[in-house]
């Protein structure tokens, strides 16, 4: 029944997206307390780094719906393990993809602040997926998700995919 996660998903995709647009214009109002802008050329990479890393994001979000059963909000997780698409080439593919996001953004606005947050962003991610999301995937999926660590990179894409 995939009705019900993908119900879940929209909801919380409707939360994420009101938070962002309320937060947004303040982040943006960070750049006066910087002493540069971003080059007026990045704008239109940004914008093509801001398409790919959405589309990257929105995959994810709803292969968790379809395919694991659950949403991307962490108190409602998938209720299966999802290795296909994406995750075949890494193992976090929605994070990277709100980089993308994040990060075309700061290049299409030429937005310093946005660009700090791009790379501060990670860096606190990167250890709560360590120190937190990782160890509860290897609770609740035990070999196979184990077995998955050890085939498929946290951060760089391996190619050729995982096989399934």
């Amino acid at each position: 029944m995939w009705k019900i996660p993908f119900l879940r998903t929209l909801f919380y995709l409707a939360v994420l997206v009101s938070f962002v647009l309320w937060i947004f214009p303040s982040i943006l109002s960070l750049n006066k307390f910087f002493p540069f802008t971003l080059p007026p050329a990045l704008k239109i990479p940004g914008w093509i780094v801001f398409f790919f890393g959405f589309l990257l994001w929105i995959s994810c979000i709803l292969l968790f719906a379809f395919r694991g059963r659950g949403t991307f909000q962490v108190l409602d997780p998938p209720r299966e393990f999802v290795i296909v698409g994406p995750y075949r080439y890494v193992r976090n593919p929605m994070y990277e993809g709100a980089f993308g996001i994040i990060l075309g953004s700061a290049f299409a606005y030429s937005s310093p602040a946005l660009l700090m947050l791009g790379i501060i962003l990670p860096v606190v991610v990167h250890f709560i997926v360590v120190y937190f999301e990782e160890p509860q995937l290897e609770r609740r999926f035990g070999d196979s998700y184990r077995e998955y660590c050890r085939k498929v990179p946290r951060w760089l894409p391996r190619f050729p995919p995982l096989s399934k």
